[in-house]
């Protein structure tokens, strides 16, 4: 019969309770077989055939976890990861110097055998007899004393599969070689860290020794070292490099030498003191050719190419003025690769257009943050500068200028502070999408609040107040009428005032607070708190209550009487403006 590891251990009291004296046991075994059914047979063979208490022991001490065996085996049978298991506790005394002492773990092993399908058995003996030669742990001791862990070695083995030992072999052999040590040490000095070297090498996999061994001899080339002085004189780090050439494998040597070329040529140090001179750091421009691999020298060559052109360094000039930074760029054109050179001259045309610099100098002057509508369109790639084009007219002056104020949540924010709120919150890394987001966004909020009516008044506009009144009277005769369909004897006395009176079908906010009667303000009238504060739809008188109950806050009993009670208030305020009440106003 077969059952899951849970279905199994339910019905196995003596085997659960000795799961339960290891807590490590239980959710490692449970990570590893997930739902996964098996026969009961295989799993009392299992279980009969290993210590608990060691392998708990070797769990805890060495900190294996179960994705490291899922990642040797994928799909296993029991037998198979019975033997797997042994394999580890036969080792327990390898595996836990290697942790201890060299701060090894396991994961860093399995990472190199996965997708070893056959043979995982063999190929996880014969790398732990390969870590566990003397002459090995040595090498790896050397190692850890120039800062280079195993961690940087295994990620250029990763998937080396059934070639592990011999790769692994080969490669510490590279490494301890005395002239390859004083290479290591001659870069750490210049603050060359080997994962840097080792991220352009991950994916070598069998290839790693030689293409390593051509790497060392690229960067100990006295020629090289001098273009590497001369860029770390202009800030650019070893680790901006080889961003670029990330991933790029058994090719990373030469791929390695054509990028120094590059950056040692006179022309293009001038213009990288230029971009340095405009606090543009090569790291941003790394960003962009990220895992260029093979391609990175030539990529790169065309970049520095457009950034070099003098229109372009206006146009930078321009924006740092502005307070956008380099980086806001080119983190839009995040890992864009190949397509990196058109796609930034693309996007310095569309920054430069002198109606975009004036719709970017507008927001900044409103106290927009631009930083954060650059920040909407992270790794937006290739379709990065028409949506920047697009975002710009959507946030072009004429659209601010009618957004002055929102009402949100019952007081008065700047819609500065909004937008920015949208920005960073509603709106993040919305990518290429975000233009025609944030468009529908501002088009909803430009429409409630031109329905809205707030009026603003002072005392040399009294037709604002007028218009205020006449907005809350109408509000006030639509709610009542609704509530009439069931709570007539509430609003009969208003309702009697407003006969016949038909509304237009819009959203507003209508705002009833502490009241305020004079007209010497530039606040909007309002009056008499607490009542209320929310969207209600006006409706045609003669809509019936059943089609739009599910969109109305209906007033509470307790409102309709305080709006009763003080229909005299809103005629006294109507005094102010001779021959005027309730009655004229719903006329």
């Amino acid at each position: 019969m077969r059952c899951s590891f849970d279905q199994y251990i339910g019905n196995r009291h003596e085997i659960k309770k000795n799961l339960e004296k290891n807590p490590e046991l239980r959710p490692f075994f449970s990570e590893i077989f997930k739902k996964n059914c098996y026969p009961e047979s295989d799993f009392d063979n299992l279980f009969s055939q290993i210590n608990l208490d060691t392998l708990g022991s070797l769990i805890q001490q060495v900190g294996i976890k179960s994705y490291s065996i899922s990642n040797i085996l994928r799909y296993f049978t029991l037998d198979i990861l019975q033997e797997i298991l042994q394999v580890l506790l036969l080792n327990f005394k390898t595996l836990k110097r290697l942790n201890k002492d060299l701060g090894i773990e396991f994961s860093n092993i399995s990472s190199m055998l996965s997708k070893t399908k056959r043979d995982a058995l063999y190929v996880l003996q014969e790398t732990l007899k390969v870590l566990e030669l003397e002459s090995n742990l040595a090498i790896l001791n050397s190692l850890n004393s120039l800062g280079i862990r195993f961690s940087s070695i295994s990620s250029m083995l990763t998937q080396t599969s059934h070639n592990t030992p011999h790769a692994l072999q080969e490669t510490l052999k590279v490494l301890g070689a005395e002239s390859n040590l004083a290479t290591l040490k001659k870069l750490k000095d210049l603050d060359i860290k080997f994962p840097n070297i080792s991220s352009m090498l991950s994916g070598a996999k069998s290839a790693t020794p030689y293409a390593l061994q051509e790497t060392l001899k690229v960067l100990e080339l006295e020629s090289n070292l001098a273009i590497l002085n001369s860029l770390k004189g202009l800030g650019i780090i070893f680790s901006s490099i080889s961003n670029i050439l990330c991933r790029t494998g058994r090719n990373a040597p030469h791929a390695l030498q054509e990028t120094l070329k590059v950056l040692g040529l006179e022309s293009n140090l001038t213009i990288l003191k230029k971009l340095k001179d405009l606090d543009i750091t090569f790291s941003n421009i790394s960003g962009i050719l990220s895992s260029s691999g093979c391609q990175g020298p030539y990529d790169l060559q065309k970049i520095l190419k457009v950034l070099g052109l003098e229109s372009n360094l206006t146009t930078l000039k321009k924006l740092k003025d502005l307070d956008i930074i380099f980086s806001n760029i080119s983190s839009m054109l995040y890992r864009v690769g190949s397509n990196a050179p058109h796609a930034l001259q693309k996007t310095l045309k569309v920054l430069g257009g002198e109606s975009n610099l004036a719709t970017l100098k507008k927001l900044k002057d409103l106290g927009i943050k631009l930083s954060n509508i650059f920040y909407t369109l992270s790794c937006a790639g290739t379709s990065a500068p028409d949506a920047l084009e697009k975002n710009l007219k959507v946030l072009e002056v004429s659209i601010l200028e009618k957004l002055t104020t929102w009402k949100i949540y019952g007081s008065y924010i700047s819609y500065i502070s909004y937008i920015s709120y949208i920005f960073n919150h509603e709106l993040p890394r919305a990518g290429v999408s975000m233009p025609d987001a944030f468009e529908e966004f501002v088009n909803k909020k430009i429409n409630l609040y031109y329905s809205s009516k707030e009026i603003h008044v002072n005392n040399n506009h009294d037709n604002g107040m007028n218009e205020t009144l006449q907005l809350l009277t109408n509000t006030l005769y639509n709610q009542a009428q609704l509530i009439d369909k069931s709570q007539k004897n509430n609003s009969e006395e208003l309702l009697s005032q407003t006969t016949n009176k038909k509304v237009m079908q819009v959203e507003t906010t209508v705002t009833l607070l502490d009241h305020n009667y004079s007209c010497n303000t530039t606040d909007p009238i309002l009056m008499h708190s607490p009542l209320y504060h929310q969207n209600v739809m006006l409706v045609d008188s003669t809509t019936d209550i059943q089609e739009t109950d599910d969109d109305l806050n209906i007033l509470e009993d307790n409102d309709v009487n305080y709006i009763l009670q003080h229909h005299d208030d809103i005629n006294q305020l109507l005094e102010k403006l001779p021959g005027k009440n309730i009655e004229d106003l719903l006329s």
